[in-house]
């Protein structure tokens, strides 16, 4: 069973990314925009993610904003000041001590894995490759979006994959 949440910022640009800017999936060098009615059963299938009462705040947008003057922290000391999570258990993970640059990390993307600590995710699924790079954060594993789907057996391995 799936449980599971997304944040506000997550569901708007996911919602955005599909829609407008496209997205590319494995081994696709085009990205695709999809119709609302192309997104349709994507959004049936899982509508309690993307239920008001269910999306979580984020507590960061896309942009540092009040945390500007974090920059140049460890990247762990930053997770933990904005999520008021277990500093000792980030600060162990060594891929967290570099310090926190506007070359070292995706500032943009910071809010998806502070979203997913402070809403106390076990998982956050992702295909960003710098994301994934991170895992683990503190006890947050972080999979790719077929490794999940294998672990709750969505997708049917053994049905021949549809054409291009």
């Amino acid at each position: 069973m799936l449980d599971g949440f997304i944040t506000d910022a997550v569901g708007a640009e996911f919602w955005w990314r599909a829609t407008q800017q496209g997205v590319a999936g494995p081994g696709q060098t085009t990205p695709r925009v999809y119709t609302e009615q192309e997104l349709e059963p994507f959004l049936e299938a899982f509508k309690v993610l993307f239920e008001p009462e269910a999306l979580a705040k984020a507590p960061m947008g896309r942009t540092l904003g009040q945390y500007a003057s974090l920059v140049g922290l460890t990247l762990a000391e930053v997770l933990a000041v904005i999520t008021g999570k277990d500093r000792a258990a980030l600060l162990a993970s060594d891929h967290l001590a570099l310090p926190m640059t506007f070359e070292s990390v995706d500032i943009a993307d910071l809010h998806v894995i502070t979203g997913a600590l402070a809403g106390g995710a076990d998982q956050l699924c992702s295909s960003d490759s710098r994301t994934l790079g991170y895992d683990p954060v503190g006890s947050l594993r972080i999979v790719r979006p077929v490794e999940l789907a294998d672990e709750l057996d969505l997708i049917d391995r053994t049905a021949p994959a549809p054409a291009s």
